[in-house]
């Protein structure tokens, strides 16, 4: 078995084991989606490696491209994605294979670090080839008491017309006015236009506060048969938000969608409307492997300097 880089010509092949080795409940596998997250991704094409047996795909790991942004410097970054084993290929090593020539072809090429979110199963893996936990993602939840909204059905989750509106114009007025004082996605428009505005497996919507103060980008999601309202990004030209302009888009917010829940990251600075848990156990884990970073100037072992926000840790 030889490993080797993928080409344009093996997307086909590696829909396909995707498909066989992961199915589609969690998330569709296309041609579409992969061209989308893989090839289209602003922030550069993804580093793809495939395994081959006699010119049989067995093997594929996709590692998407990232930017982080920090005191006026970049750190050009890379998320763990998509991996995947032929079926009949299991527990003959192609999944650390792959990923640890991934490793040393990236730290080669000068990335800082790869980050991703395993789940239990894949975590103990990734901790053997040399990655760490940096910490579990607080998320804030706000339980909507309104009687009303607990009886409305959570079947209908269209976002309305006048939240979708995306404009370019518009969302450069707001990230050219963006000052965040720690680790965050290298916000652009052409980045949040890709990320949420054309997503292929999710809708997002936007709204903005009445002072321009404040954008926040959504969208909604059927949680254990409950409507959340999930709030994946807080823009504000401060780290610290205003509280009126929060509770007033908040406000529109729930009027609009009447969610029974509404989440967003516990480590953005947001004010804390009445009724707000914090918790530990539904945020994901997140975990890193360092490549080519200097300690001294920043150190990405925990949370303390890093605030990924909801739409950055998705699964997607």
């Amino acid at each position: 078995m030889n490993v080797r880089e993928a080409t344009e010509k093996d997307i086909p092949a590696i829909v396909n084991l995707l498909k066989l080795s992961l199915g589609e409940l969690l998330m569709p596998k296309s041609k579409q989606f992969w061209s989308w997250k893989h090839q289209e991704n602003p922030f550069g094409p993804s580093p793809v490696l495939v395994m081959e047996d006699q010119e049989k795909l067995v093997g594929v790991r996709a590692l998407m491209q990232w930017r982080w942004r920090y005191q006026g410097n970049i750190w050009r970054a890379l998320r763990a994605v998509d991996t995947a084993t032929h079926p009949d290929y299991q527990n003959k090593g192609i999944f650390k294979k792959l990923t640890l020539a991934m490793v040393e072809r990236c730290a080669s090429e000068g990335y800082h670090f790869i980050f991703n979110t395993p789940n239990a199963r894949s975590k103990p893996g990734y901790l053997k080839m040399g990655w760490q936990e940096v910490g579990k993602l607080s998320v804030r939840i706000n339980p909507v008491l309104h009687p009303l909204y607990w009886l409305k059905p959570t079947n209908d989750l269209q976002i309305k017309e006048e939240h979708k509106h995306w404009t370019r114009e518009k969302l450069s007025s707001w990230v050219d006015q963006l000052s965040l004082p720690s680790l965050h996605t290298s916000y652009s428009s052409t980045f949040l236009l890709w990320r949420y505005a054309r997503s292929p497996v999710a809708e997002y919507g936007w709204i903005s506060d009445r002072d321009q103060e404040l954008l926040v980008i959504f969208r909604l999601k059927i949680t254990r048969k409950r409507r959340e309202l999930r709030l994946v990004e807080i823009l504000s030209p401060t780290p610290k938000v205003e509280k009126r302009s929060f509770l007033w888009v908040l406000h529109q917010l729930k009027k609009a969608y009447r969610p029974q829940f509404v989440s967003w990251s516990g480590l953005w600075e947001c004010p804390k409307p009445a009724v707000a848990l914090i918790s530990n156990k539904i945020g994901p884990l997140v975990t890193k492997r360092d490549l080519s970073i200097n300690r001294n100037i920043f150190d990405t072992i925990n949370f303390n300097h890093w605030t990924p926000s909801l739409g950055d840790l998705e699964l997607f």
